[in-house]
C-alpha cells in the first residue's frame, strides 16, 4: 500500500533580494530619523528638510525616497520619541509602589526626555497640526491614562464604573501633561521652572483630580498606599 501523500504545504519562498532591500530601506529610514534628531537639536525646531538630509550625509531628494512628505518624517520622529519615553518608563516604575509615587516617577521620566530633547519636542508641537504626529503622541499618552481608567472601572468597594464614565477625566489628565509640555518648552531655559517642580505640580494636579473623581463615584482609594498597584493586579502573577 502506498503511503498517504503529505498535505503539509511547503513554506513560501522568501525572495532574498527583496528581503535584503526591505532591511536596507528600514535601516536607512532609521538612520534618517537619527539624523533628524541631530539636526533639530543643532538647528532648532525650525530645522529644514535639507538640513536634516545634510546631517544624514545626503541630499534632500534621497530623504524623500524614504519619507514621502515632511509630515511623514514628523510622524516617524513622533513614533521614535514615544518609543524612547515608554522604554524609559518601563525601567523606572516600581509596580509595588503607591500610585502617587508611580505617577511622580513616570512624569519625571517623561519630562527628562523633554528636557534632554527640547528642540525635538518643540518641533513635534509646532508641526502637530499638519501631521498625524499629534495623534501618535496622544495615543501613547492615552495608554498611560488608561491605567487610571482600568483602576476606576474595576470593582472597587462594590462600585463598578463603565469605561465611558471615566474617559472624560482620563483625557483631562492627558491634556494636562501635553499642555504643561507645550508651556515648558516655550520657556527660556535659563529661567524655566526646574523639572522637579514641574513634576511635583503635575503630580499634585493629576492625583488630586483622580482622588476627587473617585470620591464623587463613591470609591475609596488611597493613592499613597504602598503596593496598591500590585493589589489591583497590575503585577503579573508569578509562574507556578
Amino acid at each position: 500500500m502506498n503511503a498517504p501523500e503529505s498535505t503539509t504545504e511547503a513554506p513560501p519562498r522568501v525572495d532574498g533580494r527583496s528581503e535584503r532591500w526591505r532591511e536596507h530601506r528600514e535601516r536607512r529610514r532609521s538612520e534618517f530619523i537619527d539624523a533628524a534628531f541631530r539636526a533639530i537639536a543643532e538647528e532648532g525646531p525650525d530645522a529644514r528638510m535639507e538640513q536634516i538630509a545634510a546631517a544624514a550625509g545626503t541630499a534632500k531628494p534621497k530623504l524623500y525616497r524614504h519619507f514621502a512628505t515632511k509630515a511623514d518624517l514628523v510622524d516617524a520622529i513622533a513614533e521614535r520619541s514615544m518609543e524612547m519615553v515608554i522604554a524609559s518608563l518601563a525601567g523606572r516604575i516600581d509596580l509595588s509602589a503607591s500610585i502617587r509615587s508611580a505617577v511622580s516617577v513616570g512624569l519625571d521620566g517623561y519630562f527628562e526626555f523633554v528636557e534632554s530633547n527640547p528642540n525635538v519636542v518643540r518641533f513635534l508641537m509646532d508641526n502637530a497640526m499638519d501631521t498625524d504626529g499629534s495623534q501618535i503622541m496622544i495615543e501613547r499618552a492615552r495608554s498611560i491614562a488608561r491605567l487610571f481608567v482600568a483602576i476606576a472601572s474595576a470593582d472597587l468597594n462594590g462600585a463598578h464604573l463603565p469605561p465611558a464614565e471615566v474617559e472624560p477625566l482620563a483625557h483631562v489628565l492627558v491634556g494636562a501633561v501635553l499642555g504643561a509640555t507645550d508651556w515648558w518648552t516655550l520657556q527660556d531655559p535659563d529661567n524655566a521652572l526646574p523639572r522637579e517642580r514641574v513634576v511635583k505640580q503635575l503630580t499634585t494636579v493629576l492625583t488630586s483630580a483622580a482622588e476627587g473623581a473617585l470620591g464623587d463615584w463613591g470609591i475609596e482609594l488611597d493613592l499613597d498606599s504602598p503596593g496598591l498597584l500590585a493589589a489591583l493586579g497590575f503585577i503579573p502573577a508569578a509562574a507556578d
